[in-house]
């Protein structure tokens, strides 16, 4: 069995399927979901139609994304095929949809008609039974994200209008939630390692960059520190590294970058501007 090897050293793909990264790229206009393996030489469309996506996560057996749509609705896309199947709920308007780590479950971001600028949090079975409301929080609550335990949630809560939203973590099977961050910065795109650190942007430093709080570990340590916009961290399943977004001269791209020795590297093309990857996990 051949497995190929990466720049950086590590396996990553069986011969034939060596997409491991999902991420979106402007596509005639629209951003579609596209994968790619982690040396960014192979790079294969999964979703076409005239509508933009706008978060992705993987399934378990890496056959299908799921994609969110920015008409609020969920669609499942397998890879392959790009067949389309969309997700059935009994409400709409869904935001940050993530799958959970064995598929059983998929959060997401809410907001009530009667109050717009409220979002709280929610779990739904991809069926679209067993519809839970998981917090109930005043101000916004965005962008959840699973650790690989499947039980524990990363998420952003505050308010765009004060300029003031920190990163929270949420136990789902005791309800225990857990402040992060306590700061006058603005933090967005919260994801936990299989570690359980938590990497994430901030503009605490006066420029956003990437973040990590590591497990046991309360002061917060800055990952990127160039003068570029750097934010959408996704771990790999190794927890040794990152791939993000970067708006680096004038060129949005998605890198990955390796923790310990700070190296990084482009791994979508120049000019087809790319956003939001998706390590499979």
């Amino acid at each position: 069995m051949l497995f190929i090897m990466s720049s950086a050293g590590n396996s990553y793909a069986k011969e034939g399927n060596p997409y491991e990264v999902a991420y979106l790229r402007l596509t005639d206009g629209y951003w579609q979901a596209w994968v790619t393996d982690i040396n960014g030489q192979q790079h294969k469309q999964v979703t076409s139609a005239a509508i933009d996506k706008t978060r992705l996560s993987w399934s378990k057996d890496k056959k299908e994304l799921l994609c969110n749509r920015n008409d609020g609705t969920l669609v499942r896309a397998n890879i392959e095929s790009g067949k389309i199947t969309p997700i059935k709920l009994s409400m709409q308007g869904t935001l940050d949809a993530q799958w959970s780590p064995d598929n059983q479950w998929i959060v997401f971001s809410h907001a009530a008609e009667a109050s717009p600028d409220t979002n709280d949090l929610w779990l739904v079975r991809p069926n679209g039974q067993d519809l839970t409301k998981i917090n109930n929080k005043p101000k916004l609550q965005l962008s959840p994200a699973w650790g690989s335990d499947g039980e524990n949630i990363v998420y952003t809560s505050g308010t765009l209008n004060k300029y003031k939203i920190d990163i929270w973590k949420l136990n789902i099977k005791n309800g225990n939630k857990e402040q992060l961050t306590v700061d006058s910065a603005l933090e967005f795109d919260p994801v936990l390692s299989p570690n359980g650190d938590v990497a994430y942007a901030s503009n605490q430093s006066g420029n956003y960059d990437i973040w990590m709080i590591k497990q046991g570990t309360p002061r917060p340590v800055q990952i990127t520190t160039s003068p570029a916009y750097e934010a959408q961290p996704s771990w790999s399943p190794d927890g040794k590294s990152i791939a993000y977004y970067a708006l680096i001269d004038g060129q949005r791209r998605i890198w990955i970058r390796n923790i310990a020795t700070g190296k990084a590297y482009a791994i979508t093309p120049k000019d087809s501007p790319s956003r939001y990857p998706a390590w499979g996990r």
